[in-house]
């Protein structure tokens, strides 16, 4: 279990799938620090491969660490099937955390928790808080049914108070940028992924506002944007937009770093 997402993504493209039923085993050395992309985006691939194979998924959770209770309080070994007996108590975390949930497809819009934790950390009125859950039922709407994925994608929220950052995670396996918008457009994928975030961008099932309102948001709040799909990745932030290459991944991951100072 890497702490670097592009590490994550590369393992899952070392070992083709040649079978029905697959064996993930997941090996982890206690207390490392892995970030939370990671979790979500191990999360979105083993359950679409669950609607088409048969998964078994191995992770030893013998250890007692602050880092494994840590993945287990995210739900991330509840979603994938992994035993494990939690010795801690949950405590409410309705203005920090949003853990690990599932977006099933045709799902249109996030829960109340999430509009929980944005109402406590941003000091917005009613009218800008409708303008922002706008801008992330968009977000929404290009996982769960735009992804074309059998299983829909997860999201993730998490305060960091330390660094005055607000975290967003949000990932899929299914089609990828690429796909979804060559239903309309022939794009090689590097454009697609800089075109997506361009306003009215879309493959003409949704109206192309998310991807760029929520990059252009998070340039004014000065905080960071990152989008990965397929074999290549565009991060953005105030001082521009920069595309990278990276091992293949199918889907999508968006992760949003908001900047609580701003």
């Amino acid at each position: 279990l890497q702490n670097d997402i592009f590490d994550i993504i590369s393992q899952f493209n070392s070992s083709p799938i040649i079978s029905k039923s697959i064996i993930i085993r997941i090996t982890y050395e206690c207390s490392n620090f892995v970030d939370s992309s990671c979790y979500l985006a191990i999360t979105a691939k083993i359950n679409e491969l669950k609607k088409t194979h048969s998964v078994l998924v191995l992770f030893n959770t013998d250890q007692n660490c602050d880092t494994i209770n840590y993945a287990s309080r995210i739900n991330f070994f509840m979603l994938n099937g992994i035993e494990f007996t939690e010795r801690f108590n949950r405590y409410p975390t309705t203005d920090s955390m949003l853990e690990i949930t599932h977006l099933p497809p045709d799902r249109y819009t996030f829960g109340d928790d999430l509009i929980s934790i944005l109402e406590s950390n941003f000091n917005f009125n009613a009218e800008d808080l409708d303008a922002l859950m706008i801008v992330l039922n968009e977000l929404t709407c290009n996982t769960s049914i735009h992804s074309n994925s059998l299983n829909g994608g997860y999201i993730y929220c998490q305060k960091y108070p330390s660094k005055q950052k607000l975290s967003l995670i949000i990932a899929d396996a299914g089609q990828g940028i690429k796909n979804s918008l060559n239903q309309k457009f022939n794009y090689e994928n590097d454009t697609a992924i800089q075109e997506c975030i361009k306003f009215g961008v879309t493959c003409g099932n949704g109206r192309g506002h998310g991807l760029y309102l929520i990059s252009e948001l998070i340039k004014d709040n000065q905080g960071s944007f990152c989008l990965i799909s397929g074999n290549h990745h565009i991060f953005v932030n105030k001082d521009g937009e920069q595309i990278r290459s990276n091992s293949n991944w199918d889907g999508t991951i968006v992760k949003c770093d908001f900047n609580l100072n701003n």
